[in-house]
């Protein structure tokens, strides 16, 4: 017993004097590095202190300075725990125990409290990042940069090759301003990073809350945005090698992050892709999740958006576009981009087709487009439709789309607009569905589709025609056959021209022959058109002959082009209601 106290008491000894020998290694360590930042002209410290038993290091009124690259970097209190492990291979011989392709655990924790770093360059500009609090936990760094900054012979490069657990920065800010670039100013309540490995070049996760950015009169602000699988050099890559115009563009193109949700977003745009005044977009949420290779988004999901236009010479107001769901699959980033960019993509109007120019790359920009809810407002009028997808695909040569609207309403003062006063009587508003599907290969492409208006008319319609992708305009067509079936169409019209069912025909009859009269072919026409006037059921017209038509929009506003098209159009009509009937069954529903 009374050698096991003994051998108790020597071993206490021992490890006291371990950790005495090794406490005055690293405090002589420290005021040695201390005794260097102080001899510097260029950095500066009103006080330190380190405790051993905490192994708490305090810097006090920290400041340092780069003239070359005109900055200067200061903080009010910056505070850190030495890892034991930092501390016991303070003493070189004991590297025999580290790992060359390993990397070492330096702080156990820091923080720093009024953090700012000021920039100012040659050329007039300024700029200015400030944090009111960091901290931060397990701070770790490659073996070989442990021993050179042991050695005090690195330099701060070194933190671009740090790995932590976390880090949190309250009220973090950057300003950039003067000079000739656009004021820039970011702020947000908190960044939160959690998991950052050197080994692997990644943050795990950000958290970003209360987020601002403002650049001239553009602007954007998000409640809440978190990254996953961030590559902070590819970030770091691009912010070198992008212009600052760009950096957001390039940065998108190279997408450096595995997954994105944004909540309570509003981004404010002025002057963009030849659009006068400003446009505002908002949304409740949206998620990205980045493809297998750069450059492709495998879906994005926007809930709750609004994108609001600004008013046109054209339009009674402002005009708002929404939709309670937008998805998006396998989205091609970098052309998407480009064609929105160029101008040649249309962002108004969700039913159009994007067009691009013959030598654009053709392939499908996305897999499947869908929207749920959507409604397009500007003043007291009104368009909705319940559900759009248009899905993409591209086999070989051969590309395929296929596009559904469903329930599109136009309400009764809608349609009074869109029609110059146009009476629906019987109708308080108009339903209407769309599908159509186009199908390319080797430069010769079909489109087949159709539209549904209750209470008015179908129409059928199909045709071929040259084109290099789906995206670019057509240049020529031929076989274009459409059918027409009346609904109630002819009524109206009727109607719209004398509640005499009688009179509106013959004026209807004698319009007809006055236009067919000026046609090449017009005698043929006339008899199918005053069918269809007499007896409205079915009108079908197609365009005859093999040979290709040119459809250059200057052509299209030649007389002689649309001359050469009439004569190869073609009408033929099955005979349907009565008109006279078609216009009391008319006006008893509209009695009711």
């Amino acid at each position: 017993m009374k050698r096991a106290v003994i051998f108790l008491l020597v071993l206490l000894i021992a490890v006291s004097g371990l950790c005495y020998a090794v406490d005055r290694a690293v405090r002589a360590q420290l005021a040695e590095t201390i005794r260097q930042i102080q001899s510097d002209k260029h950095t500066s410290l009103a006080s330190w202190e380190y405790d051993s038993i905490s192994r708490r290091l305090v810097l006090r009124d920290v400041q340092y300075a780069a003239p070359e690259n005109g900055l200067t970097v200061t903080a009010q209190e910056l505070q850190a725990v030495i890892s034991l492990r930092a501390i016991l291979h303070a003493a070189p011989q004991l590297d025999f125990l580290l790992s060359s392709q390993g990397y070492l655990t330096l702080l156990d924790d820091w923080q720093g409290t009024d953090v700012t770093l000021r920039q100012s360059l040659p050329e007039g500009e300024e700029n200015d990042c400030t944090v009111a609090r960091v901290e931060g936990s397990a701070l770790a760094v490659a073996v070989e940069q442990f021993k050179r900054l042991r050695d005090a012979s690195t330099d701060a490069a070194f933190l671009r090759d740090c790995a932590f657990r976390s880090l949190r920065l309250e009220k973090p800010a950057f300003s950039r301003r003067g000079g000739q670039q656009t004021p820039i100013r970011l702020e947000a309540g908190t960044l939160e990073l959690e998991k950052a490995n050197i080994r692997q070049d990644m943050i795990a996760r950000i958290l970003l809350t209360g987020f601002s950015y403002s650049a001239g009169e553009d602007s954007l602000r998000l409640k809440e945005a978190t990254l996953t699988e961030l590559r902070p050099v590819t970030v770091w890559e691009t912010f070198r090698k992008a212009a600052p115009d760009t950096f957001w563009d390039s940065l998108l193109v190279d997408i450096s992050c595995g997954a994105l949700q944004l909540k309570g977003g509003e981004l404010g745009l002025s002057g963009q892709n030849a659009i006068p005044g400003k446009f505002t977009y908002s949304f409740e949420g949206v998620e990205m999740t980045r493809g297998e290779k750069a450059g492709l988004l495998k879906h994005i999901l926007v809930d709750q958006a609004k994108l609001t236009l600004p008013l046109y010479s054209y339009t009674p107001a402002e005009i708002s576009i929404s939709f309670d769901r937008h998805e998006l699959y396998d989205v091609l980033l970098a052309e998407t981009i480009a064609l929105v960019k160029n101008g040649t993509l249309p962002l108004t109007n969700v039913f159009d087709t994007p067009n691009v120019q013959e030598d654009s790359i053709p392939q499908p920009l996305f897999s499947r487009n869908l929207l749920k809810g959507i409604c397009l407002t500007s003043d007291e009028l009104t368009i909705s439709a319940d559900h759009a997808e248009t899905l993409w695909e591209m086999k070989g040569d051969t590309q395929t789309s296929a596009s559904t609207v469903t329930n599109i309403v136009f309400p009764k003062p809608t349609l009074r607009y869109i029609a110059a006063q146009f009476e629906t009587p019987g109708l308080e508003e108009l339903r209407c569905n769309f599908t159509e599907h186009q199908s390319l290969s080797n430069g010769i492409g079909t489109v087949k589709g159709s539209l549904t208006m209750d209470g008015l008319c179908d129409l059928d319609y199909s045709g071929e025609f040259k084109m290099k992708s789906l995206l670019s305009q057509p240049n020529t067509f031929r076989h274009l056959d459409m059918r027409l079936t009346d609904k109630g169409l002819m009524a109206s019209l009727a109607l719209n021209i004398d509640e005499n069912p009688t009179v509106a025909r013959m004026g209807m009859e004698t319009l007809a022959q006055m236009v067919t009269a000026n046609l090449p072919n017009g005698e043929t026409m006339l008899p199918a058109i005053k069918t269809f006037i007499a007896t409205p059921g079915e009108l079908r017209m197609n365009i005859t002959g093999d040979d290709w038509i040119d459809i250059q929009m200057q052509q299209m506003n030649n007389p002689l082009w649309l001359l050469q098209l009439a004569t190869r159009l073609h009408l033929e009509a099955t005979p349907g209601t009565p008109l006279e009937e078609s216009v009391k069954a008319h006006l008893k529903k509209a009695a009711q």
